[in-house]
């Protein structure tokens, strides 16, 4: 559950991402309770244990309490704004289309 939340939090786009950031990140691996030289769980693991979260619905649950404690701590605002000049893209240099230029 708590790289769960660190994926979210640090908007990692997929598990082995979340699964390289956990095994070279020392914060990643203190928020995570391992110490640096303990080998981290495979993949196949974090994969293989998904679908019992979801089935349970122990992610919405966990998800929901957290929600719930920052509103009740007022730490939301209806305010949202996002800094365009710190997204990255994940995107594959294959995935490139060129642009069509229909001359509006």
């Amino acid at each position: 559950m708590k790289a769960l939340l660190l994926r979210a939090l640090y908007t990692i786009h997929s598990e082995k991402q979340l699964l390289k950031r956990i095994e070279t990140d020392l914060l990643f691996r203190w928020i995570l309770d391992l110490d640096p030289a303990d080998a981290f769980f495979a993949a196949t693991a974090y994969v293989h244990n998904r679908p019992h979260l979801d089935e349970h619905q122990i992610i919405t649950v966990f998800f929901d309490a957290i929600v719930e404690q920052t509103i009740s701590a007022n730490l939301c605002s209806d305010h949202f704004s996002v800094d365009g000049k710190i997204i990255e893209s994940c995107a594959s240099t294959k995935s490139f289309q060129p642009r069509v230029d229909r001359g509006d």
